[in-house]
């Protein structure tokens, strides 16, 4: 949404996905909450009108130019979810391994 703004030129959008979710489902009008500029009810269509936290996951991974996963104990949904869009994707390194996100971060 913020893609023509000058002050975003040459950015990249990582998602970090992490253990610890919040559980339960939203109100179905969060959707019709977080539509803005670009982002419109044609574009949050394909995403389910009862949301969770995987799938506030799925809409973040999805207008992500990487993502990083941050645990060896995530949903295997949400990792198959990450694997399968494609994009740049740093598995766990494991506990401060430093050089890996390093690494990722300078391949983007």
């Amino acid at each position: 949404a913020y893609g023509e703004e000058p002050c975003f030129a040459g950015t990249k959008i990582v998602t970090s996905i992490f253990p610890n979710e919040l559980k339960g489902t939203f109100n179905a009008e969060v959707k019709r909450l977080i539509e803005f500029d670009n982002v419109t009810g044609e574009t949050l269509a394909p995403y389910s009108d009862n949301a969770d936290f995987e799938e506030f996951y799925k809409i973040a991974i999805d207008n992500s130019d990487g993502v990083c996963l941050s645990s060896d104990q995530l949903s295997p949904a949400l990792v198959d979810y990450a694997k399968a869009k494609g994009c740049p994707l740093l598995d766990y390194p494991g506990e401060g391994n430093l050089a890996a996100y390093r690494d990722f971060f300078d391949n983007l």
